[in-house]
């Protein structure tokens, strides 16, 4: 599952996706806490359009020839993680996409989290979670999150 914003509002956003079951799912559009003024009001926080691709776990190959993976990770915190793809991709660089799919913990800002991949391979990727500025440097921990994975790759066959 992967989740994106159209960004109609003034300053960042990004969907944040919860109560993941089998044939329904949940999810808010969140902004950082620093954008959220002291009465709980938003700062131009505006309607948003969300695009969303619900995926299977396992390789797929498309009619297209394409190659369209998932999996999940479980206990994905603040720290560097590999993920390694069913299979490995023709192209040295697949796109990868990742997503927060389940939350922990009380709901507060030590839960608003996003997720940063490098070192995309043909065969793997690494993710990591990332909080506010203000939150990691005052030592709050990061809970840990499931985290699906979208690789993908043109003319697989």
């Amino acid at each position: 599952m992967n989740l994106s914003t159209k960004q109609n509002t003034a300053y960042i956003a990004f969907a944040k996706l919860r109560k993941v079951y089998t044939h329904k799912f949940a999810f808010e559009v969140q902004d950082w806490e620093y954008q959220t003024l002291t009465d709980g009001d938003k700062m131009g926080m505006k309607d948003e359009t969300v695009s969303y691709l619900i995926v299977e776990a396992g390789a797929h190959i498309l009619s297209t020839g394409e190659l369209l993976q998932a999996t999940k990770v479980s206990g994905v915190r603040g720290d560097w993680v590999g993920v390694d793809f069913p299979l490995v991709h023709e192209t040295d660089k697949p796109l990868a996409f990742a997503q927060v799919q389940h939350r922990n913990g009380t709901g507060s800002a030590y839960d608003t989290v996003i997720v940063r991949t490098e070192k995309v391979l043909a065969n793997s990727c690494n993710i990591k979670l990332q909080t506010e500025q203000f939150v990691a440097a005052a030592g709050g921990a990061i809970s840990e999150h499931k985290v699906g994975v979208i690789s993908y790759s043109p003319n697989f066959v």
